[in-house]
């Protein structure tokens, strides 16, 4: 598979952590296929190239040969690039895609969906200019100026939401959630429903999993640490509520996950 990354123009940057191009090109020897761990990001696979450009499997089976927007929310996902494919991928910073959708972000946690059906029919005219293209640098051009015109103003109402998820961020989700109630005087039902429209999850979910891929970072850190040591290291009660987490979110135990191929960028 040949990955290439692109610069991310000044409007876009406070919301797009990543924008590439995933090719598996015609002379490959077999699809590349690999595991997506959940990591809360948003992506946007925009077509130009190959008769199906993802194959997604999760709970479920997924192909598509369209542009589609897929969450890596709360679960991990087996991904296969077939040959001849082509696609250029938008990869949004935690919390940030709902400036671009105009629904709830839980419609979208853990679900793959074509672009046509939040975007309508200029989707299609975006796909047919950007597959006639000579190069990825226009490619990537013509996205982010699409992606300008598809984003929404600044909400008014979720100054609690941005407070906890940065105290959460911050604290690598190892603070209560009583405690960001009471730290904003709003109740977490409250709490809860703003996260699920801004983010796709509840406070919660997104605290484990942030507590989840923190322990990861720690794994890379401290290689010569005991399971035992980076559960208690990264805010786990014990080894076994952290080998829990890994088997859920990964499909695989801890040891497992050190000798895998998994994907996280």
């Amino acid at each position: 598979m040949k990955l290439e990354f692109y610069n991310i123009i000044p409007e876009l940057r406070p919301f797009i952590k990543v924008i590439s191009s995933v090719e598996n090109p015609g002379d490959s020897t077999s699809p590349c296929t690999f595991r997506v761990l959940p990591d809360t990001c948003v992506e946007i696979f925009f077509a130009y190239r190959g008769e199906t450009i993802a194959k997604i499997k999760t709970k479920t089976q997924f192909d598509s040969a369209k542009s589609f927007v897929t969450s890596r929310m709360s679960t991990y996902m087996d991904v296969q690039v077939p040959q001849n494919s082509g696609s250029i991928a938008v990869c949004f910073y935690p919390g940030a895609a709902f400036r671009f959708f105009d629904l709830p972000m839980k419609e979208l946690t853990d679900n793959n969906i074509l672009l046509f059906d939040l975007w309508g029919d200029k989707i299609y005219e975006l796909e047919d200019n950007i597959s006639l293209y000579g190069n990825q640098m226009e490619r990537v051009s013509a996205i982010q100026k699409s992606l300008l015109n598809f984003m929404q103003r600044e909400p008014a109402n979720k100054s609690a939401y941005e407070y906890c998820f940065s105290k959460i961020n911050l604290f690598k989700g190892r603070m209560p959630i009583k405690m960001l109630s009471k730290m904003t005087n709003i109740s977490q039902r409250q709490l809860s429903r703003q996260f699920n429209n801004f983010l796709g999850l509840s406070p919660k979910e997104y605290s484990r999993i942030k507590r989840f891929l923190f322990t990861l970072d720690n794994m890379k850190k401290y290689p010569f640490y005991s399971l035992t040591q980076i559960a208690y290291e990264s805010g786990y009660f014990d080894q076994a509520h952290f080998i829990h987490d890994c088997k859920e979110f990964t499909g695989i135990t801890p040891r497992e996950l050190v000798c895998s191929k998994v994907v996280i960028y």
